[in-house]
């Protein structure tokens, strides 16, 4: 057994700090001494969204409906990482758009989209939108029968 410290006096030193961790080696090394003994759980998917997306098992989202435009894959994807922002590189595997920074600056989007120095989010019009105009398409209304 062993332990993992990390120290840190305020947030924005645990953040650099955190960010100075290899998991992947850690993980990578944990997995070689113990086999398969070591389980990870993938992050779950908001409740009552499980049918759209889940997570693999390497962080990214795997999309099980997509929606028509590539904007709207790329704020579902923003979304299903809320609200830990998403990096550039996992909304591009997660989508399959190679370059989402065409959509992510394009003027008429701009408003959904929040750029940070850890990653994009969602603006809370960009959460209303996905809430009220992309996942209804993905998810229709239950008809309850009279």
């Amino acid at each position: 057994m062993g332990e993992l410290v990390i120290h840190f006096d305020t947030s924005e030193e645990f953040q650099d700090n955190l960010k100075a961790v290899d998991f992947d080696s850690i993980v990578k090394a944990v997995r070689e001494k113990l086999g398969t003994k070591l389980a990870t759980e993938s992050r779950r998917p908001k409740p009552g969204l499980e049918d759209i997306y889940r997570f693999t098992g390497d962080g990214l989202v795997e999309l099980m409906k997509v929606p028509n435009t590539k904007v709207e894959t790329i704020g579902l994807v923003i979304f299903a990482f809320d609200p830990s922002p998403a990096l550039f590189g996992s909304i591009a595997r997660s989508t399959g758009i190679a370059d989402p920074s065409v959509y992510l600056s394009k003027k008429q989007y701009r408003k959904y989209f929040t750029r940070t120095r850890e990653g994009y989010r969602l603006s809370p019009e960009g959460k209303v939108w996905i809430l009220d105009d992309v996942l209804p398409k993905l998810k229709p209304a239950v008809v309850e029968k009279g």
